[in-house]
């Protein structure tokens, strides 16, 4: 189900926000307390494009894969960047994805 639609399903929609660790040795930990917040079963969760200080680190395309790929295998929830850039979220790809 897509967030437009989970939107017009009911009222509150919960969802988690996360950003690329600056290190790609804190990649192990960003994925444990994903999987660790899952449990409070959000309709979505989402990945900040450009948070600053993820040059270097882990990409949000690495970040939203993971999510989409290995986390997310079958909650049927999406990963979407967030960005104030509508221009450089549309350069992200989620293969599989169904964003809004």
């Amino acid at each position: 189900m897509t967030i437009t639609e989970q939107f017009k399903a009911k009222r509150c929609v919960f969802s988690i926000e996360c950003f690329p660790p600056r290190q790609t040795t804190q990649m192990d930990k960003l994925k444990t307390t994903l999987q660790q917040m899952q449990t409070l079963n959000p309709g979505f969760i989402s990945v900040t494009f450009g948070a600053g200080g993820s040059a270097g680190g882990v990409s949000t395309a690495e970040v939203a894969d993971y999510i989409q790929n290995e986390l997310i295998t079958s909650a049927g929830l999406d990963a979407q960047p967030a960005s104030s850039s509508i221009a450089a979220a549309q350069r992200i790809r989620f293969i599989g994805s169904s964003c809004v």
